[in-house]
C-alpha cells in the first residue's frame, strides 16, 4: 500500500517567498494550511482544495 500525503500544516514557520508549483500536483491533499507565514503569489492549482478564508 502506497502512503497518501493527505494534509500540509507549516503554520507559524515564517516561510518567505512562493508556494512551489508542484504543491498543486499533490491531488490527495485535503489540507493545505500555511497560515502565519510571509507567503506571497498565487496558489498553484490542479488539485481538489478549495481556499478557505481566514
Amino acid at each position: 500500500m502506497a502512503a497518501t500525503l493527505n494534509e500540509i500544516a507549516l503554520i507559524d514557520d515564517d516561510l518567505t517567498g512562493c508556494v512551489p508549483p508542484q504543491v498543486g500536483l499533490l491531488r490527495k491533499v485535503t489540507v493545505f494550511d500555511v497560515s502565519g507565514n510571509h507567503l506571497q503569489g498565487p496558489l498553484p492549482c490542479g488539485g481538489t482544495a478549495r481556499i478557505i478564508p481566514t
